[in-house]
């Protein structure tokens, strides 16, 4: 393709980039999968271990196409109307389009479904403090709604069917994902732009994460009581038999309660006393700020000087 202005070639070129580098970046992150076994350990290491290998193709593919190549695309390309585009680069920054459209579709659907469940009526605020508490009649279960403003909303079958001690822990063990950023990684996971989506090993991965995430709120929940936990167990066991099998009433960026397919391990890690270190969010900042380094050190280093002419090679080379 030839004639494209310098901000198209910038964009396609862009969405080249992240295509190719998303598709590198699945096949390492596929491979890795396999070596993980299923075991549930309730680890706080290997919860973020595991969130961070899902995610590492849609970050990593970004963060090089936004923070180094754009940049240094901007930076270092002559404005020429001429440039030439061959067939395999278009076909890359097709994918990658693809992929953020398909993101972009998945979040404006979990956004409705937010909206709509956020508007439901009656409600009735049954606790304030740190964190609302909502009790909403034509749910069940209960959920961690919302990231900036996040409260916990409770189905009114369920309300009445725990205890006060119960129900003190389910609020516990919600607002424990809420103290460890679980709905912002749901959210992450849900609408991640990337190839590794498009097979079964990213929901296997997706689901080892959620058992792990499960274990470490009960743990903060139980706070290392055996009374605690097992009346944690109990509000487990009574919302199961309340919560139909298909019920799909809350949001995909939600944490709930309830999962049917965790049930017996998790009462089994609580019955047992089996000692677990609750999570918490204070990796986000380290990761953040390696982030932030590697990108410096690239820099520093030249990387998107490189990266740039390469680009230029392939642009000659490919077809």
């Amino acid at each position: 393709m030839t004639g494209l202005s310098w901000q198209a070639t910038t964009l396609i070129l862009g969405l080249a980039w992240f295509a190719a580098i998303n598709l590198v970046v699945s096949v390492v992150a596929l491979a890795a999968a396999h070596l993980i076994d299923d075991r549930l350990t309730a680890d706080a290491s290997r919860a973020r271990r595991l969130l961070a290998l899902r995610l590492a193709p849609a970050l990593v593919s970004v963060g090089v196409t936004v923070l180094l190549f754009v940049p240094a695309h901007v930076w270092l390309e002559p404005a020429r109307p001429d440039e030439e585009i061959g067939l395999v680069p278009l076909m890359l920054a097709a994918a990658g389009l693809l992929l953020l459209l398909g993101a972009a579709v998945r979040s404006a659907r979990a956004m409705r479904r937010t909206v709509r469940l956020a508007a439901l009526t009656p409600q009735r605020e049954v606790r304030r403090g740190a964190i609302r508490v909502i009790e909403v009649p034509g749910l069940s279960g209960v959920a961690l709604a919302g990231i900036v403003r996040p409260r916990i909303l409770i189905g009114t079958g369920t309300r009445r069917v725990l205890t006060a001690a119960e129900l003190d822990l389910a609020v516990a063990h919600e607002r424990a994902h809420q103290r460890a950023g679980d709905n912002l990684s749901r959210v992450l996971i849900y609408c991640a732009p990337d190839f590794l989506g498009w097979v079964p090993q990213a929901g296997r991965l997706e689901r080892l994460w959620e058992a792990e995430a499960e274990c470490l709120a009960d743990a903060a929940a139980a706070n290392g009581s055996p009374a605690r936990a097992t009346r944690l167990a109990s509000a487990l066991v009574k919302v199961a038999r309340l919560a139909s099998a298909a019920d799909r009433t809350w949001s995909p960026g939600w944490s709930t309660f309830h999962h049917a397919a965790l049930l017996q391990t998790r009462v089994r890690l609580l019955v047992s006393g089996t000692r677990v270190t609750p999570a918490t969010a204070r990796y986000v900042p380290a990761a953040a700020a390696c982030g932030l380094a590697a990108v410096a050190t690239a820099w520093i280093t030249g990387l998107p000087r490189q990266l740039h002419w390469l680009t230029e090679v392939l642009i000659a080379v490919l077809p």
